[in-house]
């Protein structure tokens, strides 16, 4: 147990350990550091780093990885989180590590005196440094908007949304509430721009801020579903059509699939604003981010200079009849069909080069059945019916996708494969990959393809640093699957 250096006003035992507190901003990749340290809570702690489990909501997928309940007890008390904080003092009283990192964007929208002098009351005598990440602001308000159109209902113009939004966009103020409460000497302050972060990569970035090495040693989730991706103006546009119109949440969900597909490899510039629009905004902002800069950072600038696309240009795409649609088209046009083709020919080899040629193969995919034509192994969709055609539909839970898994592999399927546009799978059904790599080797892992021998009962090594397979008590396969069969092309 950490010695305690005093007792708080309310009883609880304080410690001299060093406390991160991650506070955002949104859309900065919170979400990928809050799975990368719950999936390594425990290599983190033998490394000296306590990531608490006190105040992770239970039962949310999305939401589960972070200590979103400790901000919520502040700003929104409420039976659901009124003993998340207590939960985080017993969880430090018992800890031996001498760093805390605490994580959740949802601290950034504190705002008045009374909330930060509550905070600072439950962190009295703690040492604390102040982690948060700022991005540019014209990027920030369209990912922001882009997250709560696609995921969370939102239907408002854009210029009405901005003025309800959460998070104070004018970071000169957003700042000076932590600096009230912690000090300016506590606040680090990191750009969220690719060409800032360490590795170009926010995981590596805020990993040593704190000390920690994110090497070999660590898991480091992959597949995510992409809750907070940004998409293109005619992405947003057609959504909110969708839910204007009333398209079924099932439906919604397919949409998302198919975007999701058609621009996984395309940074999306933030052009829901046009260039005129979007040059106003960052000149309401200039002299508060300059403030920002000088303060903290010392220096004059605080984002890197933006080249904003031409009007012209903008006009061109979105200006036009059934623009956001024909955009929307055309980018489908223009790289659905080689990239996903390219996808489809990657499978294959890995399939073909890693499996016996009488393998009787599951492949995650919604139906095509190009994914299927393999040279000697008969393939099946997952989920499928008993025809080994696709169902039609995605598994309830991890529950019922391990279920399905085990009634397939009872009737001989010998190996289950994930194409990249299926990596979702592993965060959303996260029971499903915890089991997955617990009982089942993975013989094939990279950027586009992982495939699980569902047959392997031994000990799987490391495969890389980013996919890890483990084995146990896997059973043998048998015969009878009615898969659908592919000789030769």
């Amino acid at each position: 147990m950490i010695a305690p250096s005093r007792t708080g006003q309310r009883g609880y035992i304080q410690s001299t350990a060093r406390l991160y507190l991650h506070i955002g901003t949104h859309t900065t990749g919170t979400t990928a550091v809050q799975r990368f340290f719950a999936a390594n809570r425990d290599k983190l702690r033998e490394a000296g780093v306590l990531y608490p489990e006190a105040g992770c909501p239970e039962g949310r997928p999305g939401l589960a990885h972070g200590q979103h309940l400790l901000p919520h007890a502040i700003t929104r008390p409420s039976p659901n989180n009124a003993g998340a904080w207590d939960a985080l003092h017993k969880e430090l009283a018992d800890s031996t590590a001498p760093t805390t990192f605490i994580s959740s964007e949802e601290f950034d929208v504190l705002r008045d005196e009374g909330q930060f002098a509550e905070l600072a009351h439950h962190l009295d005598g703690i040492p604390v440094t102040v982690i948060v990440y700022l991005r540019r602001q014209d990027e920030f308000l369209h990912s922001y908007y882009c997250t709560d159109v696609l995921w969370h209902r939102e239907t408002r113009p854009f210029h009405a949304y901005r003025h309800t939004l959460k998070t104070n966009p004018n970071y000169r103020t957003l700042l000076s509430g932590w600096e009230c409460a912690f000090g300016r000497q506590a606040l680090r302050v990191r750009v969220y721009e690719e060409e800032r972060l360490r590795n170009r990569d926010i995981v590596t970035d805020i990993c040593r801020e704190i000390g920690v090495e994110p090497g070999v040693r660590f898991f480091r989730p992959s597949g995510q579903r992409e809750v907070n991706r940004a998409y293109p103006r005619n992405v947003i546009k057609c959504f909110l059509w969708a839910r204007k119109s009333g398209m079924r949440d099932e439906d919604l969900e397919s949409l998302r699939s198919l975007f999701a597909l058609i621009y996984h490899d395309k940074r999306a510039e933030p052009d829901f604003l046009s260039p005129d629009e979007r040059a106003a905004l960052l000149r309401e902002f200039a002299t508060s981010n300059a403030e920002v800069a000088r303060a903290y950072l010392g220096r004059s600038e605080l984002f890197i200079p933006e080249i904003i696309a031409s009007t012209d240009e903008w006009n061109l795409r979105y200006r036009r009849p059934l623009a956001d649609l024909r955009a929307s088209i055309d980018d489908a046009v223009e790289s659905y069909r080689p990239e996903y083709g390219l996808l489809v020919s990657r499978v294959h080899e890995a399939v073909e080069s890693s499996v016996p040629p009488d393998a009787k193969v599951l492949v995650v995919s919604r139906g095509d059945p190009e994914l299927l034509a393999f040279k000697g192994p008969r393939g099946a969709h997952f989920p499928c019916d008993r025809h080994g055609s696709y169902a039609g539909y995605y598994p309830k839970d991890s529950e019922a996708a391990i279920a399905h898994v085990a009634e397939l592999r009872e009737q001989g399927a010998t190996h289950l494969v994930l194409p990249r546009t299926a990596f979702w799978w592993l965060d959303y059904y996260e029971g499903l990959r915890k089991h997955l790599d617990s009982a089942h080797l993975r013989i094939r892992s990279d950027k586009d393809v992982i495939v699980y021998d569902l047959t392997s009962s031994r000990q799987a090594p490391e495969v890389d640093s980013t996919h890890r397979g483990t084995t146990a008590n896997g059973g043998g396969a048998q015969s009878g699957i009615p898969l659908r069969g592919h000789g030769g092309r």
